[in-house]
């Protein structure tokens, strides 16, 4: 009897072990699918929001000039300092990486995005399960609101990041401390 119940728990940690591996494999293919997709067709719209316009034309401007617009960024010759210079700087070393252009200005963007979206999908796993991970990362990047900012090239998606990852650093240190 002890020989059947050993052999069954044997058997629950294989398929255990078996599923964690498939839902492995279907939280990373979310991640590469939800990369591409919120790559594709990065440049379209074109620029038609004001604030995008103001951080791509900013971004533009520190190309030209030396390393102190860099640090006290400019638009149309005025000094610009209304947002954090994040987001300039990124969308400038987007302009020298991939040239001048909307495509190249929303990359970084992009990436933060995803990079919520991957905060997200862990500290799900973390507290709760594989599968709830690659639900929550799935309905981040299906929300029209959050696709639709995360493409853009504008401070909105720089928040955002920024708030996930605090409450997702608290959220960790508070469950790390409290021992059972």
């Amino acid at each position: 009897r002890s020989l059947c119940v050993v052999s069954s728990l044997a058997t629950d940690v294989a398929l255990s072990s078996e599923r964690r591996q498939r839902v492995n494999v279907s939280t990373w293919l979310l991640a590469l699918i939800a990369l591409t997709v919120m790559l594709a067709w990065v440049g379209n719209p074109p620029v038609q929001r004001t604030q995008e316009a103001r951080v791509m034309e900013t971004a533009r401007e520190m190309l030209g000039r030396g390393w102190h617009d860099w640090m006290i960024p400019h638009l149309n010759g005025n000094v610009r300092v209304e947002k954090p210079p994040l987001a300039y700087w990124l969308a400038a070393i987007a302009f020298k990486v991939g040239g001048i252009g909307e495509a190249a200005g929303r990359v970084p963007f992009v990436l933060i995005g995803w990079l919520t979206m991957l905060i997200t999908a862990a500290v799900a796993r973390k507290f709760f399960s594989a599968r709830v991970a690659f639900q929550s990362g799935a309905i981040l990047v299906g929300g029209m609101m959050f696709a639709r900012y995360a493409r853009l090239a504008e401070t909105d998606i720089l928040a955002t990041c920024a708030a996930t990852a605090a409450i997702a650093c608290i959220w960790l240190g508070i469950e790390g401390s409290v021992s059972p």
